[in-house]
């Protein structure tokens, strides 16, 4: 087995990789861009993502718990976690539909209803 500092070498720049590929693809969802294949690019590596980034977390374990007891890593979790509560609250109230383009209510991302 190679050692973390040879598994951080590879590691890191897979996890930014895999992130960077997520975020840009859901954001192209977000806004309803149309290209070939962007679902089963985000779905395959957000679940890459979650390994690497589990996998980067368990090899950075000490270093995280020092870091998340400083008060400005507590304070940024508390907002944070008020935010994502913001957001869930919201997105309950959010109809999916209405911010589709016309033609294209309730079809899933990448199919097209042609029948309105």
């Amino acid at each position: 087995m190679s050692t973390p500092s040879v598994t951080r070498n590879w590691l890191s720049p897979a996890a930014a990789l895999c992130f960077l590929v997520v975020a840009l693809t859901g954001v192209l969802m977000f806004f309803h861009v149309r290209l070939p294949a962007i679902r089963f690019v985000h779905e395959l590596l957000s679940l890459a993502l979650v390994v690497v980034g589990t996998w980067h977390i368990a090899l950075n374990f000490k270093r995280l718990l020092t870091t998340l007891a400083t008060r400005t890593a507590k304070i940024t979790l508390g907002v944070g976690l008020l935010i994502c509560s913001a957001l869930v609250v919201l997105g309950l109230f959010h109809d999916e539909h209405e911010s589709r383009p016309r033609g294209d209510r309730g079809a899933p991302m990448g199919e097209i209803d042609r029948h309105e």
